[in-house]
């Protein structure tokens, strides 16, 4: 996130999934919602974490989109990474 057109990283920055995805602009007051770019796929879409995680993660019945690009492998590590920080 080193582009000056991108927002500083805000609400809760501790959960993993955020790192995979470059904030562009905040969309709310709340900072909760913003413009973002997905590092894998390159597809920009408006949401917050829970859109990240549908994204990365290819949860089905959401209005975003599954990332294409996710592998596998690398689908079974961010899904272990999300689940380690949402059982603690």
């Amino acid at each position: 996130m080193s582009t000056s057109n991108q927002v500083k990283e805000q609400g809760d920055d501790t959960k993993p999934l955020w790192n995979y995805v470059s904030k562009i602009k905040g969309l709310s007051v709340d900072d909760e919602n913003f413009e973002v770019r997905c590092s894998f796929c390159e597809i920009v879409f408006n949401g917050s974490y829970t859109g990240v995680r549908a994204h990365l993660l290819k949860i089905i019945g959401r209005e975003v989109r599954s990332c294409q690009k996710i592998t596998p492998s690398r689908l079974a590590k961010l899904t272990k990474m999300d689940n380690e920080v949402c059982l603690h």
